[in-house]
C-alpha cells in the first residue's frame, strides 16, 4: 500500500501536465492504452513464470507492481470520466 502511495504521489504532477497538454478526450485515450499495456505486461509475466518456475519469485513481484499500476491507471480514468460528465 506505502508503495502504491509514493507512485501515485509522483505520477499526479505528470498527470496534470498530459491533461493540460493533450485535452481531456486525449488524455482518457492515452491512459486507457497504458492501462491496456499494463494488463498485456501482466500476462507476459505469467508466460514468463510458467516457462522459468524458478523466476516465480521475482515475477510475483512485477506482476503485483503491474497490478497496483493497472489499478491507478483505471482510478484516474474512473475519476476523470465522472468530472466530464458533471461538466
Amino acid at each position: 500500500m506505502g508503495r502504491r502511495l509514493v507512485l501515485q504521489g509522483l505520477l499526479a504532477p505528470i498527470i496534470a501536465k498530459q491533461m493540460i497538454l493533450y485535452g481531456k478526450k486525449d488524455f482518457l485515450h492515452r491512459m486507457r492504452i497504458s492501462r491496456k499495456e499494463a494488463k498485456e505486461i501482466i500476462h507476459w509475466l505469467e508466460l514468463i513464470e510458467e516457462a522459468n518456475p524458478e523466476l516465480k519469485p521475482r515475477m510475483k513481484e512485477l506482476k503485483q507492481e503491474a497490478k497496483e499500476l493497472k489499478n491507478i491507471l483505471s482510478t484516474i480514468i474512473d475519476n476523470t470520466e465522472k468530472k466530464n460528465k458533471k461538466v
